[in-house]
């Protein structure tokens, strides 16, 4: 009786051994594998559900997906904007308060380069930390859109793609992969970087 049990027990879970069978049969390890394989294929398709190329909705894909991208960064540059400017009227108090050697020195900067050089400083930190700690900005968060799958996320190189992809996108202007992204209808980017852009709709 207990033979049986053990016997269907062993059926439940594919690892059964027919001992009237001659020839190899499934094992657990085949069993395992098949699981395993089963779950990558699946993650896989997922990913390509909401993906850049293939979001859950015909709206939410292609060049669709690519112009809610930048409707989400003219969100962030707005937040960032305000931001340096708020950053750069404070050290103006101060350089008018202190008279440092530091602050000479950066009275002696063009107000226009300074106030750039801030913008593209705000902007590199304000899109890697929330990125990195939410997966994703305030303006990509306000269009449901999430920088890499949430496999990408549990991944420990994850904060190195950010790190990449902002630093190459900062780098070139802002608007060079955009173009090319909104002209060849998928994330260069995200291909060169291997952190695309997701939609969550």
């Amino acid at each position: 009786m207990e033979t049986d049990q053990l016997n269907e027990i062993e059926k439940d879970l594919g690892v059964y051994q027919d001992p009237n069978i001659e020839g190899p049969q499934n094992g657990p390890s085949d069993y395992l594998n098949d699981l395993f394989k089963n779950r990558k294929q699946n993650s896989t398709w997922a990913s390509e559900q909401v993906g850049f190329m293939g979001g859950s909705s015909s709206k939410r894909k292609g060049r669709r997906l690519i112009v809610f991208s930048w409707a989400a960064a003219l969100l962030d540059s707005v937040l960032i904007l305000a931001t340096s400017v708020l950053f750069v009227a404070t050290l103006s108090i101060a350089l008018r308060q202190f008279n440092h050697e530091f602050f000479e020195v950066l009275k002696q900067i063009p107000s226009q380069q300074f106030v750039a050089v801030i913008f593209v400083m705000t902007a590199w930190v304000y899109q890697v930390s929330l990125r990195s700690f939410i997966g994703c900005t305030l303006g990509e968060w306000c269009y449901d859109l999430k920088m890499g799958s949430p496999f990408d996320r549990l991944l420990l190189s994850y904060s190195l793609k950010v790190v990449l992809r902002t630093t190459i996108s900062i780098a070139t202007g802002f608007f060079l992969f955009p173009i090319l992204s909104m002209i060849f209808g998928q994330d260069l980017l995200g291909r060169i970087c291997g952190l695309k852009v997701y939609s969550l709709k």
